[in-house]
């Protein structure tokens, strides 16, 4: 059988060049018989075209319906390189709730390069249309939003921008298992591979995917190349693998999911329960229209009706949930949202994000529930 995820055919004898026993992972590849790169130059040394990172990037970019996959050593050197290859004076627009190190990153790198941030207060069709312009180069959002859940309606955005701007679609908190924006009509998606993507805690990576070959695809490409922070061929092989069963790990989550917040939806001490998979979620009928209708992910955020302190001992006194940052894995994890925003404060201080995993929903709740009523939490309220 073959292997349906070959290396891309230019380097299939090429690699043999190499001064590694796997010449995938190599770094350094003799001149003599070494391959071409896309640029056309001899790839002599792996930071040029990160060889290691090939079989994943296919792999991905087959599951995003995308002309082509790079992949990062981190979501934000991907995020921040698609920012890096605009010009001086573009136009983006892009809502004010967004993943926080962003922010800090671009109120910095905005200034100095002289980038135009148009900011939208909401996230609805209505708000974008009324801050796009003729200038707009690019408009970037996140299909789920991180922290607050909330869902985007991408087919419907991409309809209403003209020719001339970019939509680029953070769809970290989804994965191409559930959503593919590039399907619904934008220019580029991204993630972190440290989450969803890499889905067991052990890869720290980033992937950007394209509709079709651009100039500023080409860019962001350059600025990997000289930057030098593409993903590590160790990492890109680990995610590969991961990636083999991306489909099956979420379509299990999110019924997980759905079980466990729906039995969350009436305790007493949980004001509201942020799920879009929920019929009351303001934004169900946005995910539904959306999403491939295998699920609607892992993440549920819970308003609390306890104050900060109680919410950050109920995060210690599960057995289950692993307290921790990050989502989007096998095992279970929840924190005090809060906690975790050190630069920029976000959510509100009663808030928890919960990432389900694959463990028993039904055992899951029981625990949470135990944590929430133990005896020195209520003591604390």
């Amino acid at each position: 059988m073959s292997d349906p995820f070959p290396a891309p055919s230019r380097y299939r004898d090429g690699l043999k060049s190499s001064l590694s026993p796997s010449s995938l992972t190599a770094t350094t590849f003799s001149y003599n018989d070494a391959p071409l790169t896309l640029r056309g130059e001899k790839l002599i040394y792996a930071r040029q075209d990160y060889p290691g990172c090939l079989v994943a990037e296919a792999r991905l970019a087959g599951l995003e319906g995308a002309a082509g996959t790079m992949l990062f050593g981190s979501g934000m050197a991907a995020i921040t390189s698609f920012f890096m290859a605009l010009e001086p004076g573009d136009q983006v627009v892009l809502p004010r709730n967004i993943y926080w190190p962003l922010l800090v990153w671009l109120h910095d790198f905005a200034n100095r390069v002289g980038l135009e941030l148009v900011w939208t207060e909401g996230i609805t069709i209505a708000d974008f249309e009324a801050a796009v312009s003729t200038r707009t180069r690019a408009v970037w959002v996140e299909a789920l939003s991180n922290p607050d859940l909330a869902m985007i309606d991408i087919a419907s955005l991409a309809r209403i921008l003209p020719p001339h701007t970019m939509l680029a679609v953070n769809a970290t908190c989804l994965s191409p298992a559930l959503m593919t924006p590039l399907t619904l009509g934008a220019d580029y998606v991204v993630h972190s591979a440290s989450k969803i993507l890499g889905g067991h805690n052990d890869v720290l990576g980033g992937a950007i995917s394209c509709a079709t070959d651009t100039p500023h695809w080409r860019r962001v490409a350059h600025i990997r190349w000289l930057h030098g922070n593409g993903m590590s061929a160790r990492d890109a092989t680990i995610l590969e693998r991961s990636l083999a069963t991306l489909q099956p790990r979420m379509e299990t989550a999110s019924r997980n999911a759905l079980e466990v917040a729906r039995a969350l939806q009436d305790h007493p001490q949980i004001a509201r329960v942020r799920y879009v998979g929920l019929e009351a979620h303001p934004d169900h009928d946005s995910a539904c229209r959306n999403l491939t209708g295998k699920g609607f992910g892992p993440l549920i955020g819970l308003d609390m009706r306890l104050p900060a302190e109680a919410c950050r001992a109920l995060c210690a006194a599960t057995e289950m949930w692993t307290n921790a940052t990050g989502f989007g894995s096998v095992i279970s994890t929840l924190e005090h949202r809060a906690t975790a925003e050190y630069f920029v404060s976000q959510s509100r201080r009663n808030y928890l994000r919960l990432s389900v995993g694959l463990e028993s929903p039904a055992d899951l709740v029981r625990d949470l529930l135990q944590a929430i009523e133990i005896p020195a939490l209520q003591a604390a309220v």
